[in-house]
C-alpha cells in the first residue's frame, strides 16, 4: 500500500509503525509517503477515509479504484 498524506495525518503516521517493512519517504511541504504492507484492505479503506482530505491512497490502483466508489457512494447518500 502506499499513501500520502499531509497535515495531521502525516505526523500521526510517522510516529506509529504500520508494518515491520514500512517505509516513510519526505514528499515536502509538510507531505510524506508512507508504504507499508496491509493485511486488511478494509481496515485501509476505513484508515483512509478516516484521516479525509489529509489522506490519498496511491496504490494499488484496485483499491484506489475501491476508495473511489466508496466516497462516490457517500457523496450521493449525503446529497440526498
Amino acid at each position: 500500500m502506499e499513501l500520502e498524506l499531509c497535515g495531521w495525518a502525516a505526523r500521526f503516521a510517522a510516529e506509529r509503525c504500520w508494518s515491520p517493512d514500512q517505509k516513510i519517504k519526505e514528499l515536502g511541504h509538510g507531505k510524506i509517503l508512507l508504504a507499508f504492507a496491509a493485511s486488511s484492505e478494509s481496515e485501509v479503506v476505513s484508515w483512509t477515509l478516516w484521516m479525509g482530505e489529509e489522506a490519498k491512497l496511491r496504490k494499488p490502483l484496485r483499491l484506489r479504484k475501491k476508495m473511489i466508489a466508496t466516497i462516490e457512494n457517500m457523496a450521493r447518500q449525503y446529497a440526498s
